[in-house]
């Protein structure tokens, strides 16, 4: 009803539940996402808009923390007029929309599964040489691991953490 009587009907369509190739198009096609969870663990939403190269307007929950200010707009929590600022800077601010958008897909290429497979890897791998390098006693082994591998470990703890945490907080209920 606002927004009809708003004479907005021919810009503003609420179409439900889309999958497959209309979801895609509907990405594709969008400016930015508008994501108004009020309570997430780990949502896939940001992923799906930034792997399309859409940045989003969002509430700064707990859920979305792991998702940069490069890539989403955030406004406090259930705060409604900072949300509707935020969609306008969104909409009006091109230079700002295209500087988010090109952060977009490189951010969503840190979380496909073949990158979060290696990066597992690459952590399990110096967990288990740091454990050995300990039970040996072996000083090489160890600086090797402390200096040289730890490069890896950090990678793969900075990208892996929100999952971390997501599977932890999930399992530990």
């Amino acid at each position: 009803k606002l927004i009809k009587n708003s004479n907005l009907s021919d810009k503003v369509s609420f179409i439900g539940r889309v999958d497959g190739e209309r979801k895609a198009k509907l990405l594709a096609n969008a400016r930015f996402g508008l994501y108004t969870s009020r309570f997430e663990d780990f949502p896939l939403v940001p992923l799906e808009f930034t792997g399309f190269g859409k940045p989003l307007v969002c509430f700064d929950i707990t859920g979305l923390r792991w998702v940069p200010h490069e890539v989403a707009l955030k406004v406090p929590s259930f705060d409604v007029q900072k949300l509707s600022e935020a969609l306008i800077i969104m909409n009006e601010d091109t230079q700002k929309l295209g500087k988010m958008s090109e952060m977009c897909r490189p951010f969503a290429k840190k979380y496909g599964w073949n990158r979060i497979a290696e990066e597992y890897h690459e952590w399990i791998a110096w967990e288990a040489l740091m454990k050995l390098a300990m039970y040996d006693k072996n000083p090489d082994l160890y600086t090797y691991a402390s200096q040289e591998a730890k490069p890896y470990k950090l990678r793969a703890e900075r990208n892996l953490m929100p999952l971390i945490s997501w599977r932890e907080s999930n399992y530990n209920e």
